[in-house]
């Protein structure tokens, strides 16, 4: 039997699956990648870990949260992530990704993830 099989049967725990997946996915995509990723990984960990039921419109809820809140977080952009977020996953999706991009922005709102990409920030890679 194959691995997605075994996954399908529940013989590995779905959220280390979801991990392994984003993060591999996360280390190959860029700036704007991890971003989006690892804020998709958060909503579905999130949805994961309040019993939401895979693929439902509740899950994807979360999961467009996540991607819109770390995008507009990380970039200073909570208009263009929520759109890019209504975009990816449909008008139905609008408001929580709405919401989540401005607390996303208001939590991390004076700083950007350029300023430490490109060495001038105080805290440069």
């Amino acid at each position: 039997m194959s691995h997605p099989e075994q996954s399908l049967q529940g013989r590995y725990k779905r959220s280390l699956l979801y991990l392994l997946k984003w993060v591999v996915l996360a280390v190959f995509s860029g700036i704007t990648g991890p971003a989006v990723i690892v804020g998709m990984l958060f909503g579905a960990a999130a949805a994961d870990f309040l019993d939401i039921p895979l693929f439902s419109a509740d899950y994807f809820a979360f999961v467009s949260a996540g991607f819109s809140a770390l995008l507009a977080g990380t970039m200073n952009i909570p208009l263009a992530s929520a759109i890019i977020a209504v975009e990816s996953f449909g008008l139905q999706y609008g408001f929580p990704a709405g919401v989540a991009s401005i607390i996303g922005f208001q939590i991390n709102r004076f700083h950007t993830v350029y300023e430490y990409s490109i060495g001038t920030g105080s805290g440069s890679l």
